[in-house]
């Protein structure tokens, strides 16, 4: 079994960035920019799509210089922070070259009743993973598997996780006993960096 710890920070985000996040999140709703996670996703070895869920990419959506727009993609100015980087070196070495990352690709993910995404590793250096949802919470399900680690990490609201994006990893079925309303699912803000 591979030993790697990955980074968990509760409440990433403060009271008036989530809200600025949701407000973001709702506008993609009402604009219907999300589509099948299945048309381009991690496939099988019988070229079945391992996702079902909806998703977005707010990279091609601002161009570079409109990038401060997003919500989303201004607070990923949060991840230059020393003092953070500092608190993700401290947990082990396998983090050293996060401070060095010079590109990244950002994913919106949205989760429904039944929607999944099985085992799978990502192409990229690093994988980080912000969980929000609305209140009170519709669904159960949505935690992530560390595969290669055999570890649970329960979906938390405005939960981070970061990890090395070689480790596969899976999120289980969203459960909800009655209709999730449109916005009340399980979105996940996915940021990718690499060194290129």
């Amino acid at each position: 079994m591979i030993n790697v710890t990955p980074i968990i920070i509760d409440n990433w985000y403060s009271k008036e960035e989530l809200n600025n996040v949701f407000l973001e999140l709702d506008y993609y709703q009402k604009a219907a920019n999300f589509e099948l996670a299945e048309d381009n996703c991690a496939y099988d070895e019988n070229e079945i799509p391992k996702a079902k869920s909806f998703r977005l990419y707010p990279n091609t959506l601002w161009k570079k210089e409109q990038r401060k727009m997003s919500f989303i993609m201004r607070y990923q100015d949060k991840f230059k922070n020393t003092n953070l980087h500092k608190k993700i070196e401290s947990v082990s070495n396998i983090y050293n070259q996060f401070k060095e990352t010079n590109y990244d690709t950002t994913i919106v993910s949205y989760y429904q009743n039944n929607d999944f995404y099985k085992s799978h590793n990502d192409l990229t250096k690093y994988t980080i993973l912000i969980w929000v949802y609305k209140e009170p919470k519709q669904f159960t399900g949505g935690d992530l598997i560390l595969t290669d680690l055999k570890k649970t990490i329960e979906c938390k609201n405005n939960r981070l996780v970061l990890f090395p994006s070689f480790l596969f990893h899976e999120v289980t079925k969203i459960k909800s006993k009655k209709k999730i309303k449109d916005g009340y699912g399980r979105y996940c803000i996915t940021h990718f960096y690499n060194c290129i």
